[in-house]
């Protein structure tokens, strides 16, 4: 299998067509993030896997196709999982996928591949994916800024993709503030790490006041 040589489709103005959507959310973005690397990996080895996959259903159903369909899902998966399980809103941009591609599935079937409504539906396919890319280029910030909790933190990522984190808190009465600062800056450095990889470059704690709790 790895002497062989891979399946991979001569529509190479369709290659272009499938990324310019993507390209445009990287210049858009200003840095190119993690995120956006792992996502585009996984685009590219999605679209890979269409064509073989594809010609299963249509002209061409060999064990060479059915292999290389394998091959290209798997590694598209490998590299789309970090990112949908660390900003899983990105899973909202399959369900308009699916309808789309089953318009193509059934234009595979008939042998149709030309016809327009399954042209269109590959253009509608590759402006979703753009919108997932742009989505995602603050991806971060979104994610530690939810909307329960945008009143108390604010996020910085530097063009060096290091992180400023503001918290704003309230202390509960006879709780020693620099213990919980410290708890909260080291919960907070290992997450980050844990779960982006990304570096922390400082983490700044705002005491907004002090609450009695009964």
């Amino acid at each position: 299998m790895l002497n062989e040589k891979p399946v991979i489709s001569n529509q190479h103005g369709a290659l272009a067509m499938a990324f310019l959507p993507y390209f445009y959310a990287v210049i858009q973005a200003k840095e190119y993030n993690w995120s956006l690397f792992l996502f585009g990996l996984a685009w590219l080895f999605l679209y890979l896997f269409s064509y073989p996959f594809f010609q299963l259903f249509s002209k061409k159903p060999t064990s060479k196709n059915q292999r290389w369909a394998i091959i290209y899902f798997v590694l598209s998966l490998i590299f789309a999982l970090p990112v949908m399980i660390i900003l899983p809103q990105v899973l909202l941009f399959v369900l308009p996928l699916l309808p789309l591609g089953l318009v193509q599935f059934y234009f595979a079937k008939k042998r149709d591949e030309r016809n327009l409504l399954n042209d269109t539906a590959s253009i509608l396919t590759f402006g979703i994916v753009g919108m997932a890319a742009v989505s995602m280029k603050d991806g971060l910030v979104k994610l530690l800024k939810g909307d329960s909790l945008t009143r108390g933190i604010s996020v910085v990522i530097d063009e060096n993709n290091l992180i400023e984190i503001d918290f704003h808190v309230i202390i509960s009465y006879g709780v020693s503030i620099a213990a919980v600062a410290d708890n909260l800056i080291e919960n907070v450095k290992y997450k980050v790490s844990e779960f982006t990889g990304l570096e922390i470059k400082k983490i700044n704690i705002y005491v907004e006041g002090v609450r009695v709790i009964d």
